[in-house]
Formats: C-alpha cells, structure tokens, sequence
C-alpha cells in the first residue's frame, strides 16, 4: 500500500516537473500593441520565439516597449501556469 503511494506521488510530481520543465504543454504566449509584437516562452521561462508585425518596425523605441512588454505578459502567463501545476499537484496528492 505504501509502495503505491509512493510510486503514485513520483508519477504526479514527475508530471508536473515535466510541464513546467518544458517536455509538456506549458507553452506561453505574451502580446502587445495589439498583437504587434508576441513572445512565446516554454516551461521555466525559456523564450522560444519572438515574432514583431512589419509595422511596429519602424519606430524602435516603441519596438523596444512592446518587446519589453510582451515578454512580461509571457512571464506573467508562465508564473500563472506553474502556478496551476502546483495546485493540480497539491490536489492530488491530497488524494492518495
């Protein structure tokens, strides 16, 4: 009984580890200006990609504030995320 459990809450842990690590579904997108310019980060805050609309080219230093902004919406959304994986976890295992 106890084996069971304890192989159950390694399962649930290794899971949500591999969520946030990046091996599962805990992809984020930020977006600003409209969509102008979005940031894509992937489990513990790892920029995937950058993607910048032709018209918010011209002028850098607006560039450089949606940049600046969307890579905080993606932050925000991944700390939101892990933040759902733990509960999940804590749910579970409060299960067993």
């Amino acid at each position: 009984m106890e084996m069971d459990l304890a192989d159950n809450t390694t399962d649930v842990i290794g899971s949500v580890l591999a969520q946030l690590g990046g091996s599962g579904p805990s992809e984020v997108t930020g977006e600003s200006g409209g969509g102008a310019v979005s940031v894509t980060m992937q489990g513990m805050q790892r920029v995937v990609s950058v993607r910048i609309a032709e018209a918010a080219r011209d002028d850098s230093q607006m560039l450089e504030d949606l940049v600046a902004a969307a890579v905080n919406d993606a932050l925000a959304k991944g700390r939101a995320s892990a933040q759902r994986a733990a509960m999940g976890l804590f749910q579970q295992l409060s299960q067993e």
